[in-house]
């Protein structure tokens, strides 16, 4: 029963923040992540992150995923393949260079820079699609190239991510191999 009091004390609250922000012109995600804040073990603890929680966030996260490829239209993506696949290499690009260069600078390994890389080189897409959604913009030019771009941002992301974590398994030479592989293509 407590638990399902903090559910329904969740929902309320992020809705009624969320419409708060809306009418005031910005993105009710804002809202519903301040309610998540607020309410979270951060400030006043009244929900906390338990496993029962994780499942529901979980479900939530995989419900927003799969709404944003719902929404994704294929002949649109392929469309804008070209802008989309320079924005998502850029994408990927700065932020693992900085990821990178900044976890070697903090004297992390090798390997520990690129998690960090490729940790900062991974997209949210399912905020942008959210964002685009709710801005009604998701089927305009500019939303269809955001959403391709993030859809081949990710799968880079995890691509990269899937070898490093096998790398990782055989220790710090493999890092310098991975280095030299990147280097070489």
């Amino acid at each position: 029963m407590e638990f399902l009091l903090a559910i329904i004390l969740l929902l309320a609250t992020a809705k009624a923040l969320g419409e708060v922000l809306e009418r005031t012109g910005y993105p009710a995600m804002i809202g519903e992540i301040a309610a998540g804040i607020v309410l979270g073990p951060s400030l006043l603890g009244i929900v906390a992150m338990d496993g029962t929680m994780e499942i529901f966030a979980d479900i939530g996260l995989i419900a927003l995923l799969f709404i944003s490829g719902v929404e994704l239209n294929i002949a649109q993506f392929i469309q804008a393949r070209t802008v989309a696949a320079s924005t998502a290499l850029a994408g990927v690009v700065v932020p693992f260079s900085f990821g990178f260069c900044i976890g070697a600078l903090l004297g992390f390994s090798a390997l520990e820079s690129f998690f960090c890389a490729i940790t900062l080189s991974i997209t949210s897409i399912g905020i942008s699609v959210r964002s685009l959604i709710d801005l009604k913009r998701l089927t305009t030019p500019v939303g269809t190239t955001i959403v391709s771009a993030a859809v081949l941002d990710d799968i880079i992301g995890i691509v990269l991510l899937a070898v490093l974590s096998s790398l990782a398994l055989q220790a710090e030479a493999a890092a310098e191999t991975f280095v030299a592989t990147l280097a070489a293509a």
